[in-house]
């Protein structure tokens, strides 16, 4: 939650979420975690964000999909759980890119029954697209739910819609053309009792709903967008956990540590040398930091060198504390 990267909103976002939760937010989204998820159990994982959808719905960026593929290793590592990563059609080659990047193969449905039992299993996970259409992203969310039964659902880095059902960016300008609309997967979700979570760093996210009042009072175009809706680009969907971190996908590092911790295996949190391979094969499907704009290693600006300093100051803390017999 360190602002490195001068936006001023994590403060904001922060103090809002830990008010209301009234403990620290990483732990509680791993304990929840922790409570529900097991072997062949499905976590859906939604991410990808059209970050300059105006001039290609296809341009994404790279804060989301590295944190999706490395919260999915962590939680086969941690659980022999089956992720499956949803994005847009048009960003797929990116987040399977993440995925590999992160050191695990891209399976399907099928393919991860066949590994049921084998000692010479392949650490899957499933990636699939999510409609942009609205009527069919609702008959979708049905058959994913009812199809996999899935223990929890978390966005990281997807917009989300308003309280007039538009999708905003930063700016508070209107990118639902560009955009799968996940927000019916998430609300059915939760009608049935499947723990949800969103993570984001500038409250348009889905998830973000659970402070949205602080979104709409602290952030600029939080209450009133730039867009004829003039409805303000908060987040309106408010899940059973709303995460804030200072880059969305730093949110899936603090979870990870935490399981870490939690299960006495600092392999659940990846290594800095695997964020890095994991943001170099994204940029390799052209995905673009999403504040530069430039194909490079940086997650909202911040160098991967950096990110992978961090992480390994991550994995410091965890091995001291496993060391010490705690959890």
């Amino acid at each position: 939650t360190l602002d490195i990267s001068v936006r001023g909103a994590i403060k904001v976002l922060y103090d809002a979420a830990r008010s209301k939760y009234g403990k620290p937010l990483t732990y509680l989204a791993a304990s929840a975690l922790r409570e529900r998820v097991g072997p062949q159990k499905y976590v859906i994982i939604g991410t990808g964000l059209p970050v300059r959808g105006w001039i290609s719905p296809a341009i994404s960026e790279t804060d989301g999909p590295t944190g999706a593929a490395t919260l999915a290793r962590a939680l086969y590592l941690g659980f022999k759980a089956w992720p499956m990563i949803l994005c847009e059609e048009l960003i797929l080659p990116v987040v399977k890119a993440a995925v590999r990047g992160a050191g695990m193969m891209i399976l399907t449905p099928e393919e991860l029954e066949k590994s049921k039992g084998s000692l010479l299993g392949v650490p899957g996970v499933v990636v699939q697209s999510f409609p942009y259409d609205e009527e069919k992203a609702k008959v979708e969310a049905v058959r994913i739910l009812d199809k996999f039964n899935p223990v929890a659902v978390v966005s990281i880095e997807r917009v989300g819609r308003n309280v007039n059902g538009i999708w905003h960016n930063m700016k508070g300008l209107d990118v639902s053309k560009a955009v799968a609309k996940f927000d019916y997967l998430f609300e059915d979700a939760k009608n049935r009792g499947i723990f949800t979570m969103g993570i984001g760093d500038g409250g348009n996210e889905l998830g973000m709903g659970g402070i949205k009042e602080a979104i709409r009072k602290n952030i600029p175009y939080g209450a009133e967008c730039q867009c004829p809706c003039k409805g303000g680009l908060a987040a309106e969907f408010e899940p059973d956990l709303t995460m804030a971190a200072t880059v969305s996908g730093w949110g899936s590092w603090g979870i990870e540590a935490v399981l870490a911790a939690l299960l006495g295996k600092v392999e659940v949190l990846h290594s800095g040398e695997l964020e890095i391979r994991s943001l170099l094969a994204a940029n390799s499907e052209g995905c673009i930091d999403g504040i530069t704009g430039f194909v490079e290693p940086l997650e909202d600006s911040v160098p991967g060198h950096v990110c992978a300093g961090m992480i390994e100051t991550l994995r410091f803390m965890v091995n001291k504390v496993l060391s010490a017999g705690g959890h």
